[in-house]
């Protein structure tokens, strides 16, 4: 429970508003799909596949930023 609240986390940006229970739910019903379909063994690789695309994007545009001239 507590490696899934962290990765929900994650993916919002550790944000309080609705990203974060957006994230959450949205984590929670992919990884209920994923379980019939591929198995219980493959639930927690394909959450971190997840969050590592997810973490590099918001740090792309973090980096990126507004550029001001």
């Amino acid at each position: 429970m507590t490696l899934r609240g962290f990765i929900a986390g994650a993916i919002s940006g550790m944000s309080t508003g609705r990203e974060s229970y957006a994230s959450g739910l949205g984590l929670g019903l992919f990884e209920s799909l994923v379980a019939p379909y591929l198995g219980a063994l493959f639930q927690d690789p394909v959450i971190f596949f997840i969050l590592i695309p997810g973490r590099v994007v918001q740090s792309r545009r973090s980096l990126g930023g507004s550029r001001r001239a």
